[in-house]
């Protein structure tokens, strides 16, 4: 089993900061006479590059692989050396295996061989008891055979190891946590890993699925996945025995399997990581519920900030076609060319009675106390957070929801 997809074992990084550079790739003055040993700039400069990638990164860069143009560059420098425009691989095979065996002799560094993986395999198997996750423990032996000064294995061979001799760690670990689980629990595991009859998927991988855009529906649909687990028995899981990064990574390992692999298992297997996967989806579908509860209501005051903000730009065009009416309505009434005996029926035609009524209206809605245009701000605005109606916020949620 890998504990992660497999990546070369060294990659150097493309644009070195000051620092990087500084504290890694700066030769002394030793280091200087050393490289200069060298025949040719070529190898010189591959000789400086694997020197001081191996003492930064306890492993030497591949053969076929180029060191990153500002390193090289910045070695060069420091050797009075031609610069470069494109990375450099060495010419011959012959000469890059002496090179690297001159710089191990130099540094004191030795190779991995069997008598030094015995020893890490020692060290592994007093360490595998610790309840560190594989991952964490090749990261240590990593790191330890650093500090014996032992030039790093490819990280594939290193995973082996560690994963080898963790397995029997694991199986009693597995052991552990089945004979905790009741029965009943089992017998729920087992059927969390059959496919019910006309349906095309487990009750196992909908619970693995991530939620997708918030709705009241979604948000009701993990709450029932939430109460289904604790129905099912989860908080009777005792797994203090193990520290919550070992929890966590028996619970990826679930995770990764669908039903049909996981049923080939052995069952104490099969029970622990599954019962490690639901204690810790448990709680992640109420870190979802949260979340989505969260861009629900952020949905919704969008919402109604975009709705109130139309209606308030309505109302404000309104406001102002009213004002501008009742304006020019008052004009014309103290207009002193207009003959004294025109009656008010012929003055209400002029002004067109219904759009003038309509504008008294909007106008006096904007003076009255508790209407929507009460002055509420120095602007006269109507704060938009106060326009969304209490339904807006209300979800509907069982009862025992809110138990």
């Amino acid at each position: 089993m890998l504990i992660h997809r497999r990546t070369p074992s060294l990659i150097l990084p493309e644009d070195p900061s000051p620092e990087e550079l500084l504290q890694f790739w700066t030769l002394s003055a030793r280091d200087r006479a050393e490289v200069l040993r060298c025949r040719g700039e070529a190898n010189r400069r591959r000789f400086a590059v694997q020197l001081c990638t191996l003492r930064a990164y306890g492993r030497f860069l591949p053969e076929a692989t180029s060191a990153p143009v500002a390193m090289t560059n910045y070695l060069a420098r420091q050797l009075d050396l031609p610069l470069v425009l494109f990375g450099e691989v060495p010419g011959r095979l012959a000469t890059e295996t002496e090179q690297l065996q001159r710089i191990r002799d130099y540094l004191g560094w030795s190779i991995f061989d069997d008598q030094a993986q015995q020893r890490l395999v020692h060290w592994l198997t007093q360490r595998a008891t610790d309840d560190l996750p594989p991952i964490d423990l090749v990261s240590r032996a990593e790191d330890m055979l650093r500090s014996w000064q032992i030039v790093l294995p490819a990280r594939a061979t290193l995973e082996e190891l560690v994963v080898s001799i963790t397995a029997g760690v694991q199986d009693d670990v597995y052991t552990r946590i089945a004979e905790g689980l009741p029965l009943e629990l089992q017998r729920a595991i087992d059927d969390l890993l059959e496919v019910p009859s006309g349906a095309r998927r487990s009750a196992l991988f909908h619970l693995k699925e991530y939620p997708p855009e918030a709705s009241h529906a979604v948000i009701l649909r993990y709450i029932e996945r939430y109460h289904f687990l604790r129905d099912l028995g989860v908080s009777v899981i005792d797994l203090r025995s193990l520290s919550p990064p070992m929890v966590r990574y028996f619970a990826d390992i679930a995770k990764r399997y669908d039903v049909y692999e996981l049923r080939r298992f052995a069952p104490t297997k099969r029970y622990a990581l599954t019962a490690c996967f639901l204690v810790e989806i448990h709680k992640t579908i109420l870190d979802h519920i949260v979340a989505l509860h969260d861009q629900l209501l952020t949905k919704k005051m969008r919402e109604a900030q975009n709705a109130f903000e139309t209606r308030f730009r309505t109302l404000r065009r309104q406001y102002r076609r009213g004002l501008t009416k009742l304006i020019a309505t008052g004009e014309t009434l103290l207009d002193p060319d207009r003959p004294r005996e025109t009656t008010l029926a012929a003055l209400l035609q002029e002004l067109d009675e219904p759009t003038l009524r309509e504008a008294v209206t909007i106008c006096a809605e904007r003076q009255i106390p508790g209407r929507p245009w009460r002055d509420r701000c120095p602007t006269g605005a109507l704060s938009w957070a106060e326009a969304i109606p209490a339904s807006v916020f209300y979800l509907t949620v069982p009862e025992r929801a809110g138990e």
